[in-house]
């Protein structure tokens, strides 16, 4: 691909097509930007837990609320973290009562609610007064959204294509594949990211030009989608739906983040939302589903301050807002920088926390003393990727992955491996799945849990799933007794049942041999 301007001449297989494209000189300019001024970002003072059960999660709530002065200075605060703390700090907010007559406290409402009815406390009529934490709003990292975005993208891509990728790119060795299809480091897999989203957008996109062109037509977006509606090459239909629902939604979400834009955040994030379902990823489908309902429910005040405050940009630039946990984040390695050799204890955490402010300052006056120029922070890990775009794509077209669009085949890998047969509906399948679970919501508890059948990439991935082997004991004890209930089992039968109900390996062979007897009935 040779670029001259706004212009792009493709002669990959010289085959020579001139396409103009709008460029510019920032990265997500295409998104209107909502950041008002610089923010002032401020450090308190730590609390020595791990929010990551409900006893920790009540201590960092009470020293949350002592600092903030909630019910003093401020009717509530808002408490930003990943998708664990999120989870099991709302459920907090929900259970954890206090006694207005008594003071006594109670981690359900349940007990709380036989409390008030043994001593017949009237202040405790409206339980919302009694949610100790209700004054704490709790808002998802927006980084640690888009990061589990990524895994999931590449979780699903991984076999089809990705791969190939990762070996082109200098990925040989197990560990190393290992690690990047785990996406463990977030700034090289965006990367990755962005080379599979450009290369093969711009392979899809060539071929409708092409078309277009022969009929003397300008391509358009709109002209695109009528299109592909007449494609019949599986391996074509389905990156249509990976590139520009699933992959651009996550570039637009990045876009979204970086502007301060809520409209493009929440837009992406519910057009990528269902692929949590579809791979049954329960910390994110239960974050989602809260901070949805949650928008939707606040009074319009609150909704519009967390609206307007999605993501912070600390350099002032529209173009690099970050949301408050990567912040944090970022804070924490500037603290970690001030900490003196060995294992602080909480005293020295305490000091550098407190005075990092002051600190900063005097590193700033010196560099700006001593005349150095520092890098950016936000694009030290940027890297021109054009080379890269254009040999994937080099890849792709030798492959002939995309080639006869009207052909009726297999759907394979970019290496030619046969996957899953239902995996061209993956999105279709996932809606299905979101569609169940807004379903279950409406009868049950936000924190109770649906089993989601997964969509499976390979064949292998839906045989492991469907193996005894590997289900849960509770379920193969469900179902075996639901295969005895269908046999009406006689009673020895039954007796032995109960001796080896234990044991996982006799429980197998027993649903196996019931199995077995089922099918000779039937015969």
């Amino acid at each position: 691909m040779r670029k001259a301007n706004n212009t792009f001449e493709d002669y990959i297989d010289q085959k020579k097509t001139i396409l103009t494209t709008n460029t510019s000189s920032e990265r997500y300019t295409f998104i209107p930007s909502g950041h008002a001024n610089k923010p002032d970002i401020i450090i308190g003072d730590p609390c020595f837990e791990n929010p990551c059960s409900y006893e920790a999660l009540e201590k960092v709530f009470d020293h949350i609320l002592s600092k903030t002065e909630v019910g003093e200075g401020r009717s509530w605060t808002i408490v930003g973290c990943d998708g664990l703390p999120y989870t099991l700090g709302c459920r907090t907010i929900d259970s954890v009562c206090r006694c207005r007559e008594c003071e006594m406290e109670f981690t359900s409402v349940e007990e709380f609610e036989k409390h008030k009815i043994l001593f017949d406390h009237e202040k405790c009529s409206n339980i919302n007064d009694c949610l100790k934490y209700l004054d704490i709003i709790m808002v998802p990292g927006l980084g640690h959204f888009e990061m589990n975005m990524l895994k999931a993208v590449f979780r699903l891509l991984w076999d089809v294509i990705l791969v190939d990728l990762a070996v082109m790119l200098g990925f040989h060795s197990p560990k190393a594949l290992a690690s990047c299809m785990a996406a463990t480091d977030h700034h090289k897999s965006w990367q990755i990211f962005q080379i599979f989203l450009h290369a093969m957008a711009e392979e899809l996109l060539l071929l409708y030009a092409r078309e277009e062109l022969k009929r003397n037509e300008r391509p358009t977006a709109e002209g695109f989608y009528k299109w592909t509606k007449h494609v019949k090459n599986p391996n074509y239909k389905f990156m249509v739906e990976a590139v520009f629902t699933l992959c651009l939604s996550l570039h637009v979400f990045r876009a979204g983040v970086r502007r301060n834009n809520t409209s493009a955040i929440r837009t992406a994030l519910f057009k990528f939302a269902p692929l949590f379902f579809g791979f049954s990823m329960p910390f994110y489908i239960e974050t989602f589903i809260r901070d949805s309902f949650f928008r939707i429910q606040c009074p319009p005040e609150i909704r519009n301050f967390i609206e307007n405050n999605e993501s912070f940009s600390i350099s002032g630039n529209c173009s690099k807002g970050e949301g408050g946990d990567f912040i944090l984040e970022s804070k924490n390695r500037k603290t970690k920088m001030w900490m003196p050799g060995g294992l602080p204890d909480e005293k020295t955490w305490l000091h550098v926390c407190r005075n990092i402010d002051r600190l900063e300052k005097v590193r700033d006056n010196m560099v700006c003393e001593l005349g150095i120029t520092e890098n950016d922070v936000d694009y030290q890990y940027a890297y021109d990727i054009t080379t890269e775009i254009f040999e994937f794509r080099k890849k792709i077209r030798s492959s002939c992955y995309l080639s006869g669009i009207d052909d009726i085949k297999p759907h394979v890998s970019v290496s030619g491996k046969q996957l899953d047969k239902e995996l061209i509906d993956f999105y279709k399948s996932s809606q299905c799945n979101f569609e169940k679970y807004l379903d279950f919501c409406t009868e049950n508890d936000l924190k109770d849990k649906m089993k989601l059948e997964p969509i499976f990439v390979t064949p292998n991935d839906r045989e492991n799933f469907c193996s005894l082997e590997n289900k849960p004991k509770k379920e193969l004890i469900s179902m075996v007794q639901a295969l005895l209930q269908q046999l009406d089992a006689d009673e020895i039968t039954l007796k032995k049942w109960k001796v080896i109900k234990s044991k996982r390996k006799y429980e197998i062979e027993f649903y196996k041999e019931m199995l077995n007897i089922d099918k000779c009935e039937d015969n």
